[in-house]
């Protein structure tokens, strides 16, 4: 790609043609891999939303642990209360193994994300002092009617005396 920017002030070129270049750069980028992109979010979403899910389940199987402390060490729980405690040991656990799976699964969209996105490599930026371009405004134009008209002027100035001085000859 070839930018080319034509204002009157050089800062303001340069400073325009960077910006652009890295704008139409990261918006390549970002497109090529846009795909990748959604994928890593709604895997990022799915590992938070089981991270919660997991503490609290742990927090509740603790709380249950606190609430029955004294019967768990006495052995007077009843089964239908052990059975809970069984329960949310195996909700927790599932929900480790789950996480740690959606923690494997997230890594490797990254590293897709990563491998996917290109390498775009800005060969030449513009440096100051830039080169100053020749503009035809206006006044060039009236310059250059005027150059030809007076050229005009000589030429047939010229060509009558040639002439006047064939008749007198």
């Amino acid at each position: 790609m070839h930018l080319r920017c034509q204002s009157t002030s050089e800062n303001f070129s340069q400073i325009f043609i960077v910006k652009l270049v890295e704008l139409l750069r990261d918006y390549y980028s970002n497109k090529s891999v846009e795909q990748q992109n959604k994928t890593y979010k709604i895997i990022e979403n799915r590992v938070d939303s089981l991270h919660k899910a997991m503490r609290n389940k742990e927090y509740a199987l603790a709380k249950w642990i606190d609430d029955y402390r004294i019967p768990l060490r006495v052995g007077t729980l009843k089964a239908e209360k052990v059975l809970e405690r069984e329960r949310l040991k195996a909700e927790a656990e599932i929900l480790s193994v789950m996480y740690e799976e959606a923690i494997k699964n997230r890594e490797m969209a990254h590293m897709s994300l990563l491998v996917q996105t290109p390498i775009i490599q800005i060969i030449d930026y513009p440096t100051l002092p830039l080169q100053p371009q020749i503009y035809f405004t206006p006044i060039l134009y009236a310059f250059a009617l005027i150059a030809a008209i007076g050229l005009a002027i000589i030429l047939i100035s010229f060509n009558k005396l040639v002439k006047d001085a064939l008749r007198e000859g």
